[in-house]
C-alpha cells in the first residue's frame, strides 16, 4: 500500500500509529497524523505552523483536549476512514503532479483539504486560516495543477469544452431522464453503431441537468498504478462512495470494456465490483456501447445485463443529418475560416450516403465537413464542389475515378455499345451494362478486363463465387458467416467481409443454376433490398456493388456457330423448352422457369452464337487480330480477306 511513499512519509505514518498507541486510542486518526508531521523536523507542516507562531505546548494542549474522550482500554489499532482517504488522495495527487514518490507535503495538503476531521478542528481552534495555508503550499511546491475533481479518473462532463452544440433528434434524452427517475433499474444503456452520436447525447444531457452532475469514468485511469491486489477495488469503492454522497451520475463509455478489465488470479474484474452498486437505487449509471460489443460481452453476463435498461440509438436519416450539419457548420466555418452554404451541406450528406455506406451518420458527414474545411483553408474556394468530391473519394477508396465519372458510367447510354464488342458473339441491340450473362460464349475474364477499364476497378475489388459448391441450404453461411457458436463465426462470410472492405465491388456468381434453391432465394432477397445483415448483426449496404450472374441455360452448339443440326439427346433445358420458337426465347424462358431472378435485374444480356454474316465475321476477326501478340490489320482485296502486320 505504501510502496511509492518516501521514507519520510512512511515514518510519519508509523509515528502517527505510535502516538495513537501512546494515548491509548483504539483508532489512528487525522489528529495523530497532524501531530506526527509537526513533531518531525523539516516538514512543511512544522514550517507553516511555526511561521504562524504556534508553539509546541499550545498545539499539544488543544490536541489533548480534543482526544481525551477517545481514550479506551488498549486493543488492536485501526485506521479511521478519514485517515485512509488522506493516504489514498495523497497518492493520487502525487500521480497527478507526476511525482515519483509521495512526500510529506502531499500528506499535509490532502489533510487540509479533507473536511470534518479532528485535525482540521485542532487547527481551527488555534486560529489557523486553512485556505491561506493551502495557498501557501500551492505557491511553495507549485501545486497549480491541483485536481478539480476528487479523482483524476472521474471527469465532470459539464466542465468539458465540446467542439460544437448538440442538435437534438429523437427522444433519447427524455427517455434517459425517465429511466434515471425510476426506483429500480435506473441505469440506462445506449446501444448503437459507432458514430451515431451516443457520447454526444450524454454530453448534451450533462449540460441540460441543473441539479445533477455526470462524471465520466476513465477506465485507463482507474487501472493505472494498480500493481497489487486490492488497489483496483479500493479505487472503485472510493469513486462509488463519492458518486453516492454527491448524488451524481456515473457515465461509462465503451462499457463493454469493464467485463474482464483488471481481473487477475484470485481478484474480481470491474464489472463484478460494480454489480452490487448498480443494484442500489441511490447510484445511477449510464453506459454506452456498440451493438456488436453488446452481444459479444454484455449479453453473456446476465447479472450485468439485467441491471441496465437498453436504449437503442438509431442512425439519423439523410434529412436529420442535413439538419445536424446546418446546426454545427458555423463552428467549423469559424475554425477553418471558410463558408459552407446549404448546397455544400447537401452535397456532403448525399455523397456520404452514396459512397460511404459502411460508416454511420452523422459521424461520416462531420468528418467530410471538417476535412473539406481544412483543404479549403489552403485551397481555392471556387473549387469547393470538386474538393468535397475529392474528400469523399479519398474516404471511400475510389482512387482512380471521380464521383462525377462514376455517376455518368452508372447510366445507360449508347456509348457503352463497344463494351460488348469485346466478347466473341456478344452483340446486342441494347446498350446497357449486363446484369445477367447467359449463353455459350460468355467469357468471365474478358468481362473483368472490361469492367476494370470502364469503372477503373482494382483487381482486389473483384470477387468471384462459384455457386456450384452451394448444394445445401447451410451453405448460405459461407456468404454471410456462421451463426453464433459455430466454427467460423468470428471470421465472417466471404461476401459480407469483402463488401465491408471494398464497398465498391464487382461480385460474380458463377453457375447460378447449380445452387441450392434456398441460396437462390436468399440472393433474390438480397437484390430486392440492396442490403444484407451478416451473422454479427451488421448491415452491409450493396448500393455500390455490381452483381454479375453467370449461367449456362442454352445448349452449346459446335464452335459457337448457328447450325441446323439437331441432337437426339436433349439436355434438361431442351426438354422443358422444346416448344420455344427461338434460341433467344429459350434462354429467357428457361431463366424465368428455373428461377425468378429476372425481375430483380435491370437488364439481362444473352451472348448469342456467332452469326454467319460477312460483316459480323469481319468485325470479330479484325478485333482478334488487333488484340493478338502481334498486331495485324484486316483488309479485303481481290474478293478475299487478307491481313498484314502493323509496323
Amino acid at each position: 500500500m505504501l510502496d511509492n511513499f518516501s521514507r519520510q512519509a512512511i515514518q510519519i505514518i508509523e509515528d502517527a500509529k505510535k502516538i495513537a498507541m501512546a494515548w491509548e486510542s483504539p483508532l489512528v486518526g487525522t489528529e495523530h497524523l497532524l501531530m506526527a508531521m509537526y513533531e518531525m523536523r523539516d516538514t512543511i507542516c512544522r514550517f507553516l505552523l511555526e511561521d504562524r507562531l504556534i508553539e509546541d505546548a499550545e498545539l499539544r494542549a488543544v490536541f489533548e483536549e480534543m482526544i481525551v474522550l477517545r481514550k479506551k482500554e488498549h486493543q488492536d489499532i485501526l485506521y479511521t476512514k478519514k485517515f485512509q482517504e488522506i493516504i489514498f488522495n495523497s497518492r493520487e495527487l502525487a500521480i497527478l503532479l507526476k511525482s515519483e514518490f509521495v512526500f510529506d507535503e502531499h500528506l499535509f495538503y490532502c489533510l487540509l483539504k479533507e473536511e470534518s476531521t479532528v485535525a482540521r478542528d485542532v487547527l481551527e481552534r488555534l486560529g489557523v486560516n486553512i485556505p491561506e495555508m493551502l495557498k501557501d503550499i500551492e505557491d511553495i511546491f507549485g501545486f497549480k495543477n491541483e485536481p478539480k475533481e476528487p479523482f483524476p479518473f472521474l471527469t465532470n462532463l459539464s466542465n468539458i469544452n465540446r467542439p460544437h452544440d448538440y442538435v437534438k433528434r429523437g427522444n433519447h434524452i427524455e427517455r434517459i431522464k425517465i429511466i434515471m427517475n425510476k426506483k429500480q433499474k435506473n441505469n440506462p444503456m445506449l446501444i448503437g453503431n459507432a458514430g451515431v452520436g451516443k457520447t454526444a447525447i450524454i454530453e448534451s444531457l450533462a449540460q441540460d441537468l441543473k441539479n445533477d452532475t455526470i462524471y465520466r469514468l476513465d477506465l485507463g485511469g482507474i487501472l493505472a498504478g494498480t500493481k497489487y491486489r486490492g488497489e483496483l477495488e479500493e479505487k472503485i469503492v472510493k469513486a462509488m462512495e463519492f458518486i453516492k454522497e454527491n448524488k451524481a451520475i456515473l457515465f461509462i463509455d465503451e462499457i463493454h470494456n469493464i467485463v474482464g478489465a483488471g481481473s487477475n488470479e484470485g481478484s474480481l474484474d470491474i464489472a463484478n465490483i460494480l454489480k452490487p452498486y448498480l443494484a442500489r437505487p441511490d447510484i445511477r449509471c449510464i453506459g454506452a456501447t456498440t451493438l456488436e460489443e453488446y452481444y459479444r460481452h454484455i449479453d453473456k453476463d446476465k447479472a450485468l445485463l439485467r441491471r441496465f435498461q437498453n436504449i437503442y440509438v438509431d442512425e439519423p436519416t439523410v434529412e436529420e443529418t442535413k439538419k445536424i450539419l446546418k446546426g454545427i457548420k458555423n463552428y467549423y466555418e469559424d475554425y477553418h475560416e471558410v463558408v459552407f452554404d446549404d448546397s455544400d451541406i447537401d452535397q456532403i450528406v448525399e455523397g456520404c450516403e452514396m459512397y460511404l455506406p459502411m460508416r454511420a451518420f452523422p459521424d461520416k458527414a462531420i468528418d467530410v465537413l471538417d476535412e473539406a474545411g481544412a483543404r479549403l483553408k489552403f485551397g481555392d474556394e471556387t473549387r469547393k464542389a470538386i474538393i468535397i468530391d475529392q474528400v469523399v473519394k479519398d474516404m471511400s477508396g475510389l482512387d482512380s475515378v471521380t464521383l462525377e465519372e462514376l455517376r455518368e458510367k452508372s447510366l445507360y447510354y449508347e456509348e457503352m455499345r463497344p463494351f460488348y464488342m469485346r466478347f466473341l458473339g456478344g452483340f446486342s441491340t441494347k446498350a446497357n451494362i449486363a446484369k445477367i450473362l447467359a449463353g455459350p460464349n460468355f467469357s468471365l475474364e474478358r468481362l473483368k478486363e472490361d469492367l476494370y477499364a470502364v469503372f477503373n476497378f482494382k483487381e482486389e475489388m473483384m470477387l468471384s463465387i462459384n455457386l456450384d459448391y452451394y448444394h445445401d441450404s447451410a451453405s448460405i453461411n459461407n456468404l454471410i458467416g456462421s451463426s453464433k457458436g459455430y466454427v467460423g463465426y468470428e471470421s465472417g462470410g466471404i461476401l459480407t467481409e469483402h463488401i465491408l472492405k471494398y464497398p465498391l465491388s464487382l461480385i460474380c456468381f458463377d453457375c447460378f443454376n447449380q445452387a441450392h434453391p434456398s441460396v437462390k432465394s436468399y440472393l433474390q432477397k438480397l437484390m430486392d433490398f440492396s442490403v444484407v445483415i451478416d451473422n454479427k448483426g451488421r448491415k452491409v449496404s450493396l448500393r455500390n456493388t455490381i452483381f454479375v450472374i453467370k449461367d449456362y441455360t442454352v445448349k452449346k452448339s459446335p464452335v459457337g456457330l448457328i447450325t441446323e443440326e439437331k441432337t437426339d439427346k436433349p439436355n434438361e433445358f431442351d426438354l422443358v423448352l422444346s416448344d420455344c420458337k427461338s434460341r433467344e426465347n429459350k434462354g429467357k424462358n428457361c431463366l424465368e422457369r428455373f428461377f425468378s431472378i429476372l425481375n430483380r435485374l435491370k437488364i439481362e444480356l444473352e451472348f448469342k452464337d456467332v452469326p454467319k454474316s460477312d460483316d459480323d465475321l469481319e468485325a470479330i476477326v479484325a478485333k482478334i487480330l488487333l488484340e493478338g501478340k502481334g498486331k495485324y490489320r484486316l483488309f479485303y482485296r481481290n474478293n478475299q480477306y487478307d491481313y498484314q502486320k502493323i509496323a
